[in-house]
């Protein structure tokens, strides 16, 4: 770990939760002082489960947004071809087949507009391939429309 953090931040879904598993345990094998955190949505409702029998990780948290440096803008996460950002966190809607609303009380939580831009100025000029589109990862990003 180049950059030597005493923290590192993983947000986790359903989907790449078994990956965030591996990574924590491999974050520890290297850097055992690290502290390791999971962040929403998967570890809001599965905190107890999480931190009982997923020794590499330290602690979890739900609420964060501008309250975090950007991964991109802080250097930790390389601009790649599948580079996103998370504009708002959290849904509004009532939708039965996923749980996005219920982890944020059918509330929704943004990032700052400079924020968002920031990013994307970056992204854009880090080495994103040309014609490559720039992932938006929000929960329920047309929730306006």
């Amino acid at each position: 770990m180049e950059r030597k953090p005493s923290v590192v931040g993983l947000t986790v879904y359903v989907t790449n939760y078994e990956a965030s598993v591996l990574l924590a345990k491999a974050i520890k094998r290297v850097a055992p002082h690290v502290i390791v955190v999971f962040g929403r949505p998967t570890p809001s409702v599965q905190a107890t489960n999480i931190l009982q029998n997923i020794e590499e990780v330290d602690r979890h948290i739900k609420d964060y947004l501008d309250k975090f440096p950007s991964p991109y803008l802080s250097g930790i996460l390389p601009v790649t071809n599948n580079a996103g950002v998370l504009t708002a966190r959290g849904c509004n809607q009532n939708c039965t087949y996923c749980n996005c609303a219920v982890l944020s009380s059918r509330s929704i939580l943004t990032h700052s507009v400079d924020r968002v831009i920031d990013e994307l100025e970056y992204i854009s000029q880090a080495g994103m391939p040309p014609n490559e589109e720039i992932q938006i990862f929000d929960d329920a990003f047309t929730h306006h429309f």
